[in-house]
């Protein structure tokens, strides 16, 4: 895996043959330190405190019409997330549908539906409200995570 960056409130990383941007967000674990520049940092102490604590990670999906994708998508994350929630903006092909019926015994995807395309920006947000995890990660439909990817992910968070 190359090098992970910080990005404008995120984590851009580098993975083979997966683009996505991985967005942090602090939501349970008290104030963030601060460098000079702004820019987030923590202390070795709340890393240790939150991998303790076996972090949870919710990932947001928003889907418009991404056909077999979405399942791919589902399929590949499970493994490495404590829940998918995938916000759906109004699709009309049978992506949701067919995602719903291969995962329909799976306790951690939730589908949220919207009746219009309220954009994507809006539809993260609802995601983000829904999650129940100390982390979200953010990824498109058309992306796959390789086996392994949100720890090393959660590593660059704890080095």
């Amino acid at each position: 895996m190359g090098a992970i960056e910080l990005v404008a409130g995120g984590w851009l990383a580098p993975v083979p043959q997966v683009r996505f941007l991985f967005t942090v967000f602090k939501a349970k674990h008290g104030a963030l330190a601060h460098d000079d520049a702004g820019c987030v940092a923590w202390t070795g102490g709340q890393i240790w405190e939150i991998w303790r604590k076996r972090i949870m990670i919710s990932m947001v999906v928003v889907n418009y019409n991404s056909g077999s994708l979405l399942a791919e998508c589902v399929q590949a994350a499970l493994p490495q997330v404590s829940e998918i929630l995938v916000v759906d903006n109004a699709s009309s092909d049978t992506s949701i549908e067919a995602c719903a019926r291969q995962f329909a015994d799976e306790p951690r995807l939730r589908i949220l539906h919207n009746e219009t395309n309220l954009g994507f920006a809006t539809a993260c947000n609802i995601g983000f409200k829904s999650g129940t995890g100390e982390f979200v990660l953010f990824l498109n439909p058309d992306c796959r995570l390789a086996e392994g990817a949100v720890s090393e992910l959660l590593r660059a968070l704890h080095s």
